[in-house]
């Protein structure tokens, strides 16, 4: 009746990628390694009905707060990689001659080579 239609349609839906998969793709190597995976899924999927809920949580907590950890410290890192460099370029400009440390010139006061602002006598 309708549910054999049903679960056959379903099934087809479940392969419809397979028929968009150009077929130099499902040697045996592939479909090996298809079916490892599915077994690896099976596997991981039997283990996790096994858990307790309560040790599901606690599991993500635990990578939560490592994962936490982590950005924290590299956070830090980064903090010390800055405050270094600052450190660095203060000394670099404590260190260069005075005329270097001037940096930009203020606009508007243009230097001119010498004698260009004289005219000459004819």
């Amino acid at each position: 009746g309708g549910s054999a239609k049903s679960s056959t349609a379903k099934a087809i839906k479940d392969f419809e990628y397979l028929v968009g998969m150009p077929i130099s793709t499902l040697t045996a190597e592939k479909i090996e390694e298809l079916m490892r995976q599915h077994d690896q899924k099976q596997t991981e999927l039997s283990t996790l009905k096994k858990k307790k809920i309560e040790t599901m949580w606690m599991e993500e907590l635990d990578e939560l707060e490592a994962a936490l950890i982590e950005r924290d410290r590299a956070s830090v890192e980064e903090a010390k990689s800055e405050a270094a460099n600052i450190k660095k370029a203060k000394e670099a400009k404590a260190k260069a001659p005075p005329g270097a440390r001037q940096g930009l010139k203020r606009p508007g006061k243009q230097e001119q080579p010498a004698g260009a602002g004289k005219k000459k006598k004819a």
